[in-house]
């Protein structure tokens, strides 16, 4: 993929999320709210996973 076409997708991405920011606050920050959710279940599935592994479980 050319160099300028990741730039400019990466600024579409940019402007999406802005859009969607000054569009509905509380729908983006539901989305913020079900992605940080997300990543602190697979965080603490990892650190379970590696307790039992090391027995401290």
């Amino acid at each position: 993929m050319p160099k300028g076409a990741v730039v400019a997708i990466k600024w579409l991405v940019i402007a999406f999320g802005v859009y969607v920011v000054i569009k509905n606050p509380a729908m983006a920050a539901d989305i913020i709210k079900s992605i940080w959710s997300a990543l602190v279940s697979i965080a603490e599935a990892i650190i379970t996973l590696f307790d039992h592994l090391l027995g401290r479980k």
